[in-house]
């Protein structure tokens, strides 16, 4: 069975609300199995129930945040099963993006994970939400995965109908 194809059923069958990174396997029309690694928006506020975090700037905060995000997709990578396809879903921004007309009502700073942690031939396909503009941060290079922010249906003003 084509992996592409198992991919974008699972993609489109997907029905979840993630707060925890995690591996799970969901089953696609054709009887395929896809594995999907799900890692949700990185709050930094909840690095400030740990003692360790507690007393440290704002840019300390923000690069153990990008760590501890990083350190928990290599994690969830030694679980796969490299015989069955697996999608990364995030919700984050990543390091190469280009923001659309979101970035002007965000309120904060955003912690940006590398790039290099998603674009790893583990994962067949890495489906980004976050930033409103359609963009594939892996295309042309070789042995990664399309790494893709979809872009958003709801549209926060008329600059993101040309995004």
């Amino acid at each position: 069975m084509d992996r592409r194809w198992i991919v974008s059923e699972m993609v489109a069958a997907a029905d979840a609300r993630v707060t925890t990174a995690q591996v799970t396997t969901a089953a696609v029309a054709g009887g395929g199995v896809v594995q999907v690694v799900t890692v949700p928006y990185p709050v930094r506020s909840r690095l400030l129930d740990s003692a360790a975090h507690r007393g440290l700037n704002m840019n300390e905060l923000d690069e153990a945040l990008r760590q501890i995000v990083s350190d928990n997709i290599e994690a969830l990578k030694a679980e796969l099963d490299p015989a069955l396809p697996a999608v990364l879903v995030g919700h984050f921004s990543v390091s190469g993006a280009t923001w659309g007309s979101e970035r002007s009502v965000m309120l904060g700073r955003d912690v940006v994970v590398q790039k290099s942690a998603l674009a790893d031939p583990a994962f067949d396909y890495v489906a980004l939400g976050h930033i409103h503009k359609y963009q594939n941060l892996t295309a042309g290079l070789p042995g990664t995965p399309p790494v893709v922010y979809s872009g958003s249906l709801e549209r926060i003003d008329f600059g993101e109908l040309l995004c």
